[in-house]
């Protein structure tokens, strides 16, 4: 089947016991309502599993629409990124600018994440989160950290330094009256 995960599908309360995705959730902007849906769809502790690459990491999560230096594209605001590929790479442009408003999810750090999960009526059973190389983190600094800050709320050093979270997460049992 095809749909979409952030409006109610055609599937009954409690149809499967497992959900799962590789790449998929850094792409969809409305996080609270797909984390609700699959609580709908999931029989009572149903897992879920999803492995994902935060848009926070040195290179954005993907290789389109990142820019020359690692957390560049943290550093600049909408306007500022939509100037940057406009000025220096009109070969990519468009496809960039796209990407970086309709593809890629920019809006939910870890802490956002596991409280997404929580209010959609998860229990996290299984969090790992795999860093970056030393080298690149050493290149981190308070510069970097401060204008990235400015435009995205939220953020710790764990955000910067994450290259793929993976979770294993259980459905809550209802409590049906």
């Amino acid at each position: 089947a095809v749909g979409d995960i952030t409006k109610h599908t055609e599937f009954p309360d409690k149809t499967f016991s497992f959900v799962n995705s590789v790449a998929v959730l850094e792409h969809i902007f409305d996080l609270p309502s797909a984390f609700t849906e699959m609580s709908r769809i999931l029989k009572d502790d149903g897992l879920m599993i999803h492995s994902y690459d935060p848009y926070f990491h040195p290179a954005g999560g993907h290789a389109l629409g990142i820019l020359d230096n690692p957390w560049n594209h943290l550093c600049l605001n909408e306007n500022e990124y939509v100037r940057y590929m406009k000025e220096n790479r009109p070969h990519e442009e468009e496809d960039a600018i796209s990407w970086y408003k309709h593809g890629i999810n920019r809006s939910y750090p870890c802490s956002e994440m596991l409280y997404l999960l929580h209010k959609a009526n998860f229990e996290v059973l299984y969090w790992r989160t795999d860093y970056i190389d030393n080298k690149s983190i050493q290149s981190l600094n308070a510069e970097i950290i401060f204008q990235a800050s400015k435009n995205y709320q939220g953020l710790s050093f764990q955000d910067f330094i994450s290259n793929k979270h993976t979770f294993i997460a259980r459905k809550k049992i209802s409590k049906d009256v």
